[in-house]
């Protein structure tokens, strides 16, 4: 009966994980793209231009 609870328990904690481990790598997707997206306005400020609209 214990060994079960314990399996059980863990089981879950273990769903949790990948859920959390997916969402990371879901941000870590977003991040990336934002960053690529912006690469110019990084480049330009880089070399010193002026970023003002």
């Amino acid at each position: 009966m214990l060994h079960q609870k314990w399996k059980d328990i863990l089981e879950v904690v273990g769903i949790f994980a990948v859920v959390a481990s997916l969402l990371f790598v879901g941000l870590q997707i977003e991040l990336s793209q934002l960053i690529a997206d912006h690469a110019d306005v990084w480049s330009e400020g880089l070399i010193g231009a002026d970023l003002s609209p």
